[in-house]
């Protein structure tokens, strides 16, 4: 499932040059050859679901997302895989001042990431979808939001 270009750049460890990158686009993006981990949470880094919405309404849409990519098979094992343990660890970190995050997570894992991004797109397509596959944006007619700062 692998393309052939990114197999050779596993092997010789040197790119291949292909046009475009397979490992940086495509319908997954970049995300399609990470280590396959799924991240639960409405606050990671610069994501911040509450921005948008409430916090119930945040976690209603993150088990949505859960349940859709279940769907898809792309299930596995709940980390971390005991929930009480690891709050009680948080909370003896906290009495260092220190603060530990808790994300509950699901590691997919990257061998198996082509495969559910090729059965979500082949779904969509089946639903009627039109997928687009290495287009600018000017040919959308989206226009990105650095070109429109710019104007500003």
């Amino acid at each position: 499932m692998w393309p052939k270009e990114l197999v050779q750049c596993k092997k010789t460890k040197i790119c291949a040059n292909c046009k475009p990158c397979q490992i940086l686009s495509g319908y997954g993006g970049a995300g399609t050859f990470s280590d396959g981990k799924l991240n639960f949470i409405p606050k990671l880094g610069k994501s911040y679901l509450f921005k948008y919405m409430n916090e119930e309404e945040a976690n209603n849409l993150i088990a949505d997302c859960e349940k859709i990519f279940t769907k898809f098979h792309m299930d596995s094992e709940v980390y971390p895989t005991n929930y009480d343990e690891a709050l009680k660890i948080k909370s003896k970190v906290a009495l260092t001042g220190a603060r530990l995050l808790l994300i509950r997570q699901k590691h997919l894992g990257s061998d198996k990431l082509p495969e559910y991004i090729s059965l979500f797109t082949k779904y969509l397509q089946e639903q009627g979808v039109e997928t687009l596959e290495i287009v600018t944006a000017a040919a959308t007619g989206l226009v990105a939001a650095r070109d429109i700062l710019k104007h500003i």
